[in-house]
Parts: C-alpha cells; sequence; structure tokens
C-alpha cells in the first residue's frame, strides 16, 4: 500500500493517508469476556470470493450484501456451564453457535493459552438430541503471539463407534501458516489484519474388527482473516482438493457483521420433535422411503450446511464421516454414519 510518488503535491496527499501495518495478534486480542459476542453472516450455496494471492500488503473486500446468507451468533460462554463440562475438564474458552434459523447449537471447547488456542473438541446440541465429537488430542488452531510468516502443523483424530464391532477413525492433519497481511474492509469497518492459511487433510478410516476395511480422503484449503479489534473477522474455503492458493468461489464463507457485550440469552426450549426414520449407517447412499422427492439438508458434525440432497439419494457424493440430517419442520435431527 505504497504508491511511487511524482509531483510534490501528490506527496503529500500520499502521507497523509496512514499505510497498514504487519500486526501481531496476542492471546488478549481473542474475546474473553463471558456473554462477549459475535454477529456472522454465512453463506447458503456456493458464493464468489476474492482471497488474492499470498502476501502483502492487500486489501480484502467482504461484501455481505453480495452473497445469499443467513445469521448466528457466536458467545463466549462460561466453561463451569456449559454443557458436558465434565466431558472437557481441561477446557478455559467455550465458543456457543447459535443459528438464527435452527434449533440446533455448537459448542467448541478450547484451551486458551499463552502461546496457543488448542481445540479440545465439539458438541453439537439439539432440543431432545445430541453428538460430541472427542479429540483425542489437542488440534493447535492458533499459535500466539501470532505473525506473518509463522507456520506450524496440527493434526488430531477420534473415534466414532458404529456397532457391531464396528468403528471410525476420523483424521484431521493440516499445514498452517500466517501467508498475508494488510487490511479487512467488512460492515464493522476496516482494520489491519493477518491471513491464516490452512491447508486439511480429512481421512475417514471403516474398522470391522480392528481390521480396516475402507478409507475415503478428502481436502481442502481454507484462510481465516484476524484483527486485534475482533479476533477471527472472516473465513473462506476452497474447493475439494484443490490445492491452489487463489480461488474464487466458496461453500463455505462467513463474514463478521456485528458484535455485542454482555450476556446472550440461551435459545429457549422448543416443544420436542419427531425424528427421521433413516439408517444409522449409510453405505454408498440411502433412500427415505416414501419421501424420496423431498429435499433434506445435511449437516457436518460442526452444524455447518455441506448439501442438500433428495431422499432418493441421501448421502451420494459425500465423502465418508458423521453427519445430522434434518427434514422437514418439526422433525428433530438424526446423526448418520458414512462409510463409503
Amino acid at each position: 500500500m505504497r504508491a511511487t510518488v511524482i509531483l510534490t503535491a501528490v506527496t503529500v496527499c500520499l502521507l497523509a493517508v496512514p499505510a497498514p501495518a504487519q500486526i501481531t495478534i496476542e492471546r488478549g486480542n481473542l474475546s474473553q469476556q463471558y456473554g462477549d459476542s459475535l454477529r456472522q453472516k454465512y453463506n447458503v450455496g456456493t458464493v464468489g470470493v476474492n482471497v488474492l494471492e499470498p502476501g502483502g500488503p492487500h486489501t480484502w473486500v467482504f461484501d455481505t450484501a453480495a452473497f445469499t446468507g443467513a445469521l448466528r451468533w457466536f458467545v463466549v460462554v462460561d466453561p463451569a456451564l456449559a454443557p458436558f463440562r465434565d466431558t472437557f475438564p481441561d477446557a478455559n474458552y467455550v465458543d456457543h453457535m447459535i443459528p438464527d434459523d435452527s434449533t440446533v447449537s455448537t459448542y467448541d471447547y478450547m484451551r486458551l493459552e499463552d502461546d496457543a488456542l488448542n481445540l479440545l473438541g465439539t458438541a453439537v446440541v439439539g432440543v431432545d438430541t445430541s453428538y460430541l465429537q472427542i479429540l483425542d488430542a489437542w488440534y493447535k488452531m492458533l499459535v500466539l503471539p501470532l505473525g506473518f510468516g509463522d507456520a506450524w502443523d496440527a493434526a488430531t483424530s477420534w473415534h466414532v463407534p458404529l456397532g457391531d464391532s464396528m468403528e471410525m477413525l476420523g483424521e484431521r492433519r493440516s499445514r498452517m501458516s500466517v501467508d498475508g497481511w494488510g487490511t479487512v474492509e467488512i460492515p464493522m469497518g476496516t482494520f489491519d489484519c493477518l491471513r491464516l492459511d490452512s491447508y486439511d487433510t480429512l481421512i475417514n478410516t471403516t474398522y470391522v474388527s480392528g481390521i480396516p476395511v475402507y478409507a475415503d480422503t478428502s481436502g481442502h484449503r481454507a484462510y481465516t482473516w484476524l484483527t486485534r479489534e475482533h479476533g477471527m473477522v472472516a473465513a473462506a474455503t476452497g474447493p475439494a482438493n484443490d490445492t491452489s492458493h487463489v480461488f474464487t468461489e466458496s461453500d463455505c464463507h462467513w463474514v463478521l457483521v456485528g458484535g455485542t457485550a454482555g450476556a446472550i440469552a440461551e435459545r429457549p426450549v422448543s416443544p420436542a420433535q419427531s425424528g427421521l426414520l433413516l439408517p444409522g449407517v449409510i453405505v454408498g447412499s440411502a433412500v427415505v422411503r416414501g419421501r424420496e422427492a423431498e429435499r433434506f439438508e445435511v449437516l457436518g458434525v460442526t452444524g455447518r450446511s455441506v448439501a442438500v440432497q433428495p431422499g432418493s439419494s441421501l448421502g451420494a457424493g459425500l465423502p465418508a464421516g458423521v453427519y445430522l440430517v434434518r427434514g422437514r419442520a418439526g422433525e428433530r435431527l438424526q446423526r448418520v454414519v458414512k462409510v463409503r
């Protein structure tokens, strides 16, 4: 964000414009007050993005009016009051994601220290159902302090019992680096920022009586933009198995659009919901009998929508893994496991 100066008058004007700086993100830059909340808009369907090349200085502009999306809150909650707190005794930092359009919310259990932010596990909680993902090893989301050029590897795994001597092992291996810097423009303002690049490889292996019988591997690149004022302010994920640094479309994109301080009321409990009659394990795809033409929303274990599919081929084209399926209004989510 410099310019070649020729005329004295132009020089004076340019000197009056503050140049962006390479900032450092520290522990204190992450919102930690119980009740602090951030408002995000996230995409519905694939949206266009302009992530730019690595390096800097850059100016990233995220216009939330340019894509169709929904809204959600991220609220910092007291770990002692979070559900499943006994399952994650080392967690001292918990985020509660509350979508506006769903009775299902997600808790991320983390360990915040002076030198790192680690993920310990996740809980997806509905009215009368829940799903826990307990990580075998802490997953290092951030190193702290965080600056341009920092790089590290992060890896973890988790187990999903399938019954009848069957089990799925999920693995996540990531190469993380701060590969960009500059300014980011979001609805809340313009801020100096860093860009975190993460290339994630996900491996799901199905075991029968301890013997691996099927494995599925997929990868994707994800960018996250961070500021000192608000922490993480935007993110975009590239196409599956695309290793290029520049992509123009994202099916997982969110932008910070607002925030407040103070306690946020929890979502009121809704009436009990009836359940879908789906198989617990899907091989390839499944048919929802009598509802083949109906559309079903498929969510990942973090609560993010990953697909909308007809009842005639539920699960088709999705990698092996654990999913939550939502049908018509009045039906609760059902967990399914796709093994291949």
